[in-house]
């Protein structure tokens, strides 16, 4: 992954959506930007 140049998550869920962001923002030397979905609107101010 260290060679992405984008992570896309696209999951139905939120909260699953959410946990991949931040886990992959973990990552060491990581450069790619980070693409999610955000299926409910009350998720958006978060």
């Amino acid at each position: 992954m260290r060679q992405a140049s984008w992570v896309a998550t696209l999951s139905e869920s939120d909260a699953e959506n959410t946990f991949i962001l931040l886990t992959i923002q973990e990552c060491p030397d990581l450069q790619a930007k980070l693409i999610t979905i955000i299926n409910k609107d009350e998720n958006r101010e978060k």
